[in-house]
């Protein structure tokens, strides 16, 4: 008799352990399979380095589709004023999201050329900043309450400014 109730009671314990005891796994950072690489667009074949081209690569085995904002980071190397910008960015639009979304299949890359002087940088646009060499810098932001490391970080690209 102490042996089944032995049983029984090893048997609940067992139970109780396996049912409260909860995988806490922590999201894997967004940085570790997207990679973001600013290209000058001079080396692409435009004539000027008012654009840029971003290369964002999913490097997972899985589809990446998150709502996402921009940032952009002008700093002029001379006088060290900065002028910075953000907006949304998507490549896939739906009706119940009005921002969009950015939309990389597993394993995808994809090349966004973007025109500097078509956007506002501090209410400016960029022929009314003064001339000079400026390093520009890239963030993307993702929409994800649930992952602390929702940053992509670009690298660092020198632009001439006339």
């Amino acid at each position: 008799m102490n042996t089944c109730k032995l049983a029984a009671v090893v048997f609940f314990i067992s139970i109780l352990v396996n049912g409260c005891s909860k995988d806490i796994s922590i999201p894997e950072p967004y940085s570790s399979y997207i990679l973001m690489t600013l290209n000058p667009g001079t080396n692409l074949g435009f004539r000027s380095d008012s654009i840029i081209q971003i290369y964002l690569k999913n490097d997972s085995d899985k589809d990446f589709k998150k709502e996402c904002t921009i940032s952009y980071l002008l700093k002029n190397q001379t006088l060290g004023s900065f002028y910075s910008t953000e907006n949304s960015f998507y490549n896939s639009q739906q009706p119940d999201l009005p921002a969009g979304q950015l939309k990389l299949l597993r394993k995808e890359t994809q090349l966004f050329n973007i025109d500097l002087s078509k956007i506002e940088w501090n209410n400016q646009t960029i022929s009314h900043l003064p001339s000079g060499q400026y390093s520009i810098c890239v963030q993307l932001f993702i929409e994800d309450p649930i992952s602390p490391m929702n940053i992509i970080n670009s690298n660092s690209l020198t632009i001439s400014i006339k």
